[in-house]
Order: structure tokens, then sequence, then C-alpha cells
């Protein structure tokens, strides 16, 4: 028998220690004698490597090489007599740098000459070599690591000056500091500092009430960087006020007659803020104005409006106008953000024709702005329907797009002569006239509806009959239609009737709304059957004809006349559950087929349904596929796994799910 036994326990102990303490990083001047690096052992000995992790670590430490610009990564451990060494290594950057430039301190900063705009008299700046300035003051700005350069300017006579940092090319990227004082090298008082402010990260620095004569120092370093290569440049300016910077030296808009006939571009560079004009209205704070002026025409109204001179600008304007004199302004209205994007616009009536207007216009809470705008005053002239004897004649169709015309609410006044609305018993109101002439069937819808499927006006129509001097009302739509849009569906109208339709935008005055509106008959077709509610569903009692096993084809014409999250088209199911039966149905808008009751996968259509189209609807399944096919073309297929289509003794239906749901819809069948 073969005896194993243990031997004795011994305790080991195992010391872990941590990497070597260091400076890092080290920086020598370009060609200078280096010493060996040095590290302080967490255990009693080092060891120095030229990687991060593997390699043979050396005992001795190594003496860097200055020969050449950048930087230089070496890493230390620590160990112990046994042997044993640190889990980590400590790195440690070696930077070489050139020699510093001549303007690394305060006394020897570059003169810079004020120009007229950020590139002219503009210099290089290089930061390579750029050392503390010990002897200046803490600056205030953050980002602080030491490797700044010095400049100075003389202040102009203006008072004002401009100080920036830029790119050498579009996409240069730096985040700079500029930081300035007065005083002298020896008695440094701080001004201002600016982090960014430029273009990208750059920086740049707007001053005002400066001494006129006096040099200003100029302090420049790259964020949180101590050793920096950035290369870019510098400028002072000075841009002088535009012509148009005061209510005097306003510029004069001819009125147009659109937004871009004759407007003109402003560009708020230099602007200063008025201060013998009224403080602002929508703005309280003192802002870098320009100032232009109009002649009101002779119907009293007028727009004015700011707006890119690209299509994808956006600044956030304001506009404020004013009439009187320069000396004597009096307030009229400001808009701050009615125009596209942050831009302005402001539409006013019942002003004095042949009046002077004085035209306020600046960049939101900025009182150094460079923001390039086109401004421009125009009267919109009410279109030819804008009363009701100028209608414009709808010819009837047969489906909400068939026919349909532009409705352009721009420039349209209220139709005082006509009765009150009765929808919107506002009369700041701007509407528009189009008649039709009832059909023979008396049926007849009008609606209003986007030109583009996201397009959302809240649009209002009302109908009369009679004549445009003794008008009677009919009846009237707020809403009824996709989203905010309106849709009247009327029957027993007398046929060949005109009817006198009045549109406009609920509760708004003046309108820019633009849109489509229809007329048409909607009459059911011989074999169509049209569903609104419980009295005009079609139920066909359960008969083993119906009963199917793995294939399945439902089909119908179907014509959707409202929206509506849910409508059942052809129901075969438990009219609680939805389940134990198959059913082809509407969910918001699209087609949907469930060959095993609804609470189980079936197949969406991609397409979406549009109203009043007539759509011939195709759903299919095979046992294993579901498809559904609209006009004739396969929109979607869904894979099933659950075999056989559900059967079940409950009626078909259609038009609805037998309980409390229906298709609001035209649902042909043969």
């Amino acid at each position: 028998m073969l005896m194993v036994s243990e031997s004795d326990k011994t305790e080991v102990q195992i010391d872990i220690f941590d990497a070597p303490q260091v400076t890092s990083p080290v920086a020598y001047q370009i060609n200078a004698t280096a010493s060996q690096l040095t590290a302080i052992s967490d255990g009693t000995g080092l060891l120095w490597y030229t990687s991060q992790t593997g390699g043979m670590g050396e005992i001795t430490a190594p003496t860097p090489d200055t020969s050449s610009l950048g930087s230089t990564y070496y890493w230390v451990s620590s160990t112990n007599d046994g042997g044993c060494e640190s889990i980590n290594r400590a790195p440690i950057e070696v930077v070489v740098t050139p020699p510093p430039p001549a303007n690394d301190e305060c006394v020897g900063g570059i003169a810079l000459t004020v120009g007229t705009s950020q590139t002219s008299n503009a210099v290089s700046v290089n930061l390579g070599g750029a050392t503390d300035s010990s002897s200046a003051p803490q600056p205030d700005c953050n980002g602080y690591e030491g490797g700044d350069v010095w400049y100075t300017a003389t202040v102009p006579a203006s008072g004002n000056l401009v100080v920036r940092t830029l790119g050498f090319n579009i996409n240069d990227d730096w985040d700079t500091v500029i930081e300035v004082y007065n005083g002298d090298c020896n008695n440094l008082t701080y001004i201002d500092c600016a982090d960014e402010g430029g273009t990208n990260d750059f920086s740049k620095l707007q001053l005002t009430g400066l001494t006129p004569n006096e040099t200003i120092y100029i302090r420049v370093w790259e964020y949180n960087t101590a050793y920096s290569s950035a290369t870019f440049q510098i400028s002072v300016y000075d841009i002088p006020p535009p012509a148009n910077d005061e209510c005097a030296g306003g510029i004069f808009l001819t009125t147009g007659t659109n937004r871009v006939s004759n407007a003109v571009t402003g560009n708020l560079e230099g602007a200063t803020y008025s201060s013998s004009a009224p403080g602002t209205n929508c703005d309280g704070s003192d802002v870098a104005d320009l100032w232009y002026t109009a002649v009101v025409p002779a119907s009293g109204n007028l727009t004015v409006e700011t707006f890119g001179v690209n299509t994808d600008d956006d600044l956030d304007t304001v506009i404020e106008l004013y009439s009187g004199t320069c000396n004597n302004l009096t307030y009229i209205d400001c808009d701050d953000s009615g125009g596209n994007s942050g831009f302005s616009k402001l539409e006013l009536t019942g002003l004095t024709p042949n009046e002077t207007i004085y035209i306020r216009v600046w960049e939101y809470g900025e009182i150094f702005s460079e923001g390039t705008f086109q401004v421009s005053a125009y009267e919109l002239l009410p279109p030819a329907n804008d009363d009701c004897a100028g209608g414009i004649a709808l010819t009837v169709g047969t489906s909400q797009t068939s026919n349909a015309v532009t409705v352009n609410l721009g420039g349209a006044i209220y139709s005082s002569s006509a009765p009150t609305p009765n929808c919107d018993g506002s009369t700041s109101i701007g509407d528009v006239w189009y008649t039709t002439v009832v059909p023979a069937s008396g049926y007849l819808t009008v609606e209003t509806f986007g030109i583009n499927v996201n397009d959302n006006w809240d649009t209002v129509i009302e109908l009369y009959s009679g004549t445009c001097n003794n008008l009677t009302y009919i009846s009237c739509a707020d809403q009824g239609g996709k989203n905010d849009f309106s849709k009247l569906e009327l029957e027993g109208l007398t046929p060949n009737e005109t009817i006198f339709i009045r549109v406009w935008e609920y509760d708004t005055h003046p309108s820019d709304a633009l849109f489509q509106i229809t007329a048409y008959d909607a009459t059911n077709s011989p074999h169509a059957v049209r569903i609104n509610d419980d009295e005009e569903i079609l139920t066909v009692d359960h008969n083993t004809l119906f009963d199917v096993t793995d294939q399945i084809t439902v089909e119908s014409y179907v014509k959707l006349i409202d929206y509506s999250s849910y409508g059942p088209i052809v129901f075969k199911a438990e009219n609680n559950s939805f389940d134990n039966g198959w059913l082809l149905e509407l969910e918001d808008e699209k087609v949907v087929f469930y060959p095993h009751g609804y609470n189980n996968t079936g197949v969406r259509s991609v397409s979406e349904l549009n109203l009043n189209t007539r759509y011939h609807i195709a759903a299919t399944y095979d046992g294993t596929t579901a498809k559904i096919y609209i006009n004739g073309v396969l929109d979607a297929s869904e894979a099933l796994t659950l075999g056989n289509v559900t059967n079940s003794t409950f009626p078909v239906v259609i038009g609805s799910d037998g309980a409390s749901y229906y298709a609001i819809a035209e649902i042909e069948f043969s």
C-alpha cells in the first residue's frame, strides 16, 4: 500500500508595490546637454524601458537624445531585492523644443499694426519653444500651463480694438487663449481675456472704451498645453462703424412686392450701440445695431423681414420699427424670430401712407456681432381672389388630389363686406375665396391639405350659398382633415347650385400659409359600401365555404375617406379579443393582415394609403409566408411559423370588427 503524507505549510509573504514616482514631461532645448532620467522607486531598485509593456528592462537610467525636435517616451518600474517588479510602469515624456522665440517674454513683445479686418496685418504665431513667463501675473483665463508669447498694439483713436487668433487654413483649429493688459511689463494691469470666441477654438476679444494711443500687451498660449507646437495667426484691428450705424445714416429700402425684391445685404461687424436711440423693446440689452428706412405704400401695409444670404444661414436677428424722426422716434413694433430659422419678420397694417418708417436691426443680445443677413421691405398685394367677387372656380373632382389648386394667403385681408365667420369669429383674418358647382349627386366634399407630406396649417373653410351680395351660411370646418387642415363633407345640396368657399388661417393675420384646396364628389360606386358607423357595415353569417387551411387570399378595393388609427376592412374573428380567426384591416393608414388572429404576428404594408384614393388591396398566405399587394404590386412580405390559417365560426364583417371599430372608408365588394 502506498501512503501519501503532506509536508508542513510555510507562510509566504508577497509585497505588492507601486510604480516609481517620476517628473514628466522633462524638457530640453534642441542640442542641449541632457542628464540621465531619474525616478524614486517604491521598492529598492528601478528598471528602465522604451515601451509600456514587454521588452527587457535596463538597470542604468537612459540619457535622452536632444538632437531632434519632438517627444520621446520612456517607462520605468520599481523592483526589490528579490527580483520582483511593480505591476505598472511610470511613463516619462522627454520634450525637445526649439530655442525660445524672441517674444517669449513681455519685454520682447512683437508690435502688431492695427488693421481694418481680421486678416489685414495678421502675423504668424509659433508657440514652439515658448516658456512660462514667470515674471508676469498669473493669468485670469483658465488653461495656462506655460508656453506663452507676447505682442503689443497701440489703441486707435476710436478706443476700440479687436484682438483675435485665426488659422492659416479654413480647417485649422488650435484651442488658443489671449489675455490683454495695459501698464508696462514690470507692472501689468489685467484688462480682459478670451479662451474662445473666434472660429472653431480660436480666440477673439472685442474691446471698447480703451485709451487712445495707449500700448496694450497681448499674451497668447494654447489651452492646457505646457509645450505647444501650435502655429496660427494673430491680428488686431478696428473696424470702422458702417455708414448706417446710426439712425441718421439709415439705408433706404425700396418697397418691393416680395421678400427678395429690392433686398439689401447688411453686415453687423463694426456696428455699435445707438445710445441716442430709445432702449430696445424686444431685447433690453445694449446691442450693435444697423438702421434702415422705408416709406409706407398707399395701402398702409408693410412687411419688413430679415433672411439669410445663403439658404442654410441662421442668425438670431431682431427688428424694431419706429415712426417720427431720428431725434424723436416713436416705437411701433418689434420681432425677434418670426421669420425663417432665427430671422425676423414684421407684418404691419394700418400704417400712414407715405410716412417714413425707421428700421433698427441687430443680433439678439450681441454688443459685438459679425452677422451677415439680408433685409427687405415689401408690400404683399392682395390676391385676385381676396374678395368674394373674385372667387376662383374649383372644378369638382373625384378625389382629394384631382383638380386641387394652390392657396397662398400672403397679402390676403379681411373681407369686411362678407358675413362674420361662424367657425372663427375673429375679424383678424386674411381670407380668400373660391366657388364650385354642386354635382348632380348633391354630394360635395371641400378639403384643404398640404403641398408636402409634412405640411400643417390650421386652416378654416366656410361655405355659403346665394350671391356675393347676399351670402347664406351653409357650414364650416376648422379641422377635419389631416393634422390641422380642414374638411367639409356635405350631402343634399341643390345640384348645379354655386357654392362660395371662404378660406383662412385660424385667428391669424397676416398669414403666409401655402397649401392646397379641392372640391370633389365622393359618391359611392355601385359596388361600394361607405363605412362611417355600425348602420353601414355588412355582415355575412358563417359558412363552411369560409373554412380554409393553408392558403387564403383576401382582396378588396378601398378608398380611405378619413384618418383613423384603426379600421377593419374584412374581419372574421372574435370581436372582443380579435383572436380565433383572421382579419384584414387598416392601422394608421397602413394595411395589416393577420392570418392567425390579432395577437399573433402578421404582415404590415410599407406604404401608407392616401385619403380619397382608390386602391386594390390583396393579402395572401400560403401556410408559411404572408404578403400584401397594393394595386398589384408586392408591398410587404413576412415569414410566419404558425402553420394553417386560424378558422372560426364567427361571421364575416365588412368595414367593422362587429363591435366598436369601423373603417372610415369606401370598401368595394362583388
